[in-house]
This record gives structure tokens, sequence and C-alpha cells, in this order.
């Protein structure tokens, strides 16, 4: 593998295609001139060194950012700033589920379709939608994050396909049969009132006695 150093940037051949690597932000950046010409990856490396100084990398620092660091930066945020409580549920539901499918993407390559994906797994292991809800909403926590960072670590964040949740009990009873049911128990608390009068009156005849 042949290199060649040029000040911040080292220029390199993988078999015929010549590459770049730079460093921005303390992260090792490598990209592909996708060329078989030495003059085309001095070009992109020029405009890579470019956009470094004039502090234009966050779509460079971006790009090699992974789910797998955004949880990481999750749990470590969780771990001070949650209960401890819900913080022990995102990590086992993180370490379990979450990072096994997610942890080796890179956050920029996320798409709908991937989380889809996710969705249709999880049901077919016999998990609920909610379920997959609750674990898709932590990985939106931690992107929603990565893109508070300065420089953001997140771009952009891929629409998330949340199914709506149809586990709340509704329409056991017609409106009808609510107000026979309102009917009878008015009639039940009104004799339990009238009964326990009674009562009251005849206890105290019996004392009188």
């Amino acid at each position: 593998m042949a290199k060649t150093s040029y000040g911040a940037g080292t220029i390199f051949r993988r078999g015929r295609v010549w590459y770049v690597s730079l460093w921005v932000d303390g992260r090792q950046l490598q990209k592909s001139s996708g060329s078989e010409r030495r003059q085309d990856a001095v070009l992109l490396r020029d405009q890579l060194l470019g956009k470094k100084a004039r502090g234009e990398t966050p779509d460079i620092i971006a790009a090699k950012v992974t789910c797998g660091e955004l949880l990481d930066d999750l749990l470590a945020y969780a771990e001070v700033n949650i209960k401890p409580t819900t913080a022990h549920v995102w990590k086992l539901c993180i370490d379990a589920n979450v990072r096994p499918f997610f942890g080796h993407l890179k956050a920029a390559s996320l798409t709908t379709a991937k989380l889809q994906e996710y969705r249709r797994q999880r049901v077919a292991a016999g998990r609920s939608e909610a379920t997959a809800n609750r674990e898709l909403s932590i990985l939106r926590t931690a992107l929603n994050r990565g893109r508070k960072c300065t420089p953001p670590k997140v771009l952009m964040i891929p629409y998330f396909p949340m199914v709506a949740e149809t586990n709340v009990r509704q329409g056991f009873l017609t409106d009808e049969q609510l107000r026979q049911v309102a009917r009878y128990t008015a009639r039940v608390l009104a004799a339990a009132v009238r009964d326990g009068v009674l009562y009251r009156r005849a206890a105290r005849r019996v004392a009188v006695d």
C-alpha cells in the first residue's frame, strides 16, 4: 500500500484506488477518491483540508459516528441525569436489542427502511408493537442528543415509524348501557341510604327502650 504525506493529510493507495486520510477534531477520517489517479486524491485532500481550515467539518465528523457511540453517550448521560431505575432499564434494552442491531451502523446512514426492518424483526420475535416503540424511542433520544453536540455528531434524523398503540380498553358499553348502569347504581345507592337511615332509627328506639 503506497503512501505519500502532504502536510496535515496523507494520500495512500489501496489496491488500485487512491485514498485520503486526515485528522479532524481528534478523529481520523479516511475517504476514497474513487479514482485510480493520484491527482484526484490530491484534489480531494485539498478540499477536505480547506473545509477543516474554514471550520466546515460537521459533515466530516458526523460521517464517522456510529449508533453505538451515540448509545454510549446516552447511557453516560442517563447515569447522572435520570432515575437509576430508568437508566438501568435503558441499559438492559440497549445491550439486549438495540445495540446488536444498530450499534455497528453509521448514524449518517440510518434510514427509515432500516428502522422498519428492526420493528418487523422484533414483532416476528413475539414482541408487541408497543415494545418496539419503546426501543426505537431510546435510539431516537440518542440521535437527538447527538444532534445537540458541538460540533454535531448527527446532522439528520430519519423519520421513525412509530405505530399507534391499541391496547387501551374502549367500546365495551354502548351509551344506552351506560345509562342503564347509572340508573341501577343510583337505585342501589338510594336503597343503601334508606336502609341505613331505618337502621339508625331502629337502633335509637332500642336504646331508648
